[in-house]
């Protein structure tokens, strides 16, 4: 099975980049729509999510400052 989901992985990743190369194409004569999933294979989303360890270090801000804990 984990064969099939990697086979699955690169065909979809295959046509992102297809789709991505046909996009840049297209917006190279005009303003094109673009598939949201063909953007964020292209990097027109910022991630900006807090990783695991500095949203688990934040819990404690408030103690090292002496104020109440979260949660």
């Amino acid at each position: 099975m984990d064969g099939k989901k990697n086979n699955d992985e690169a065909v979809k990743d295959e046509d992102l980049l297809a789709e991505a190369a046909a996009v840049a194409a297209a917006a190279a004569a005009a303003p094109a729509v673009v598939d949201p999933d063909v953007a964020d294979y292209m990097g027109a989303f910022e991630e900006t999510a807090l990783d695991v360890e500095t949203a688990l270090d934040s819990m404690f801000d408030d103690e090292e400052a002496g104020g109440a804990a979260h949660g």
